[in-house]
């Protein structure tokens, strides 16, 4: 009578174990697929062009763009209602972004050959940082041939749009040397 109640025990411990294990597997893969659905969601969501430039790019055209990213270099076709931004993250690892509407800059990248061949769809800089050639990545799509662009360039913006402020700022508001206290006869 011992034995079989052992065994029966034994059996039950197996079969809670079989059945915890087939729970924590479907929640691993409800958890698993949920991220791919919101990955899905968040590509679908980042390939469509802005409603600024609605129209004005034919998805059926590719242009090869070189792309430089931290000292390397690849050249890749991308399609023309393909963001910068978007083709960027997809050869490279840690392409930095944040906003992806234009206005926080952290996608910064320079437009370093056929500026004539790009367009974009929010202009978030400032005149001085377009003429130098820089652009939002997220909002920069490709038009025509002979593209090269340079990812990674938000310090330089940053520099370009704030570094004077903070220059002067610092100049009249910078800790001064402390200088010795005197007493009335000057010593």
């Amino acid at each position: 009578y011992v034995e079989l109640f052992t065994v029966k025990n034994k059996m039950q411990i197996q079969i809670l174990s079989t059945i915890f294990m087939i729970i924590q597997c479907s929640i691993v893969l409800s958890f698993s697929l949920h991220g791919a659905y919101r990955k899905s969601i968040k590509r679908q969501v980042a390939m469509s062009a802005p409603l600024e430039i609605a129209g004005q790019l034919d998805p059926s055209k590719s242009w090869d763009v070189k792309f430089i990213f931290n000292g390397e270099e690849k050249t890749v076709s991308v399609k023309e209602d393909c963001s910068i931004l978007e083709m960027g993250e997809s050869i490279f690892d840690n392409v930095d972004s944040s906003c992806r509407n234009g206005v926080c800059t952290t996608c910064a990248a320079q437009i370093i050959e056929g500026k004539e061949n790009t367009l974009l769809a929010v202009h978030g800089l400032g005149a001085a940082q377009v003429a130098a050639g820089y652009v939002c990545a997220c909002q920069c799509f490709v038009t025509g041939p002979g593209v090269v662009m340079k990812l990674g360039m938000y310090d330089e913006v940053y520099e370009l749009q704030y570094g004077q402020y903070e220059k002067s700022y610092e100049m009249k508001f910078a800790e001064k040397p402390k200088e010795e206290k005197k007493n009335m006869f000057g010593f």
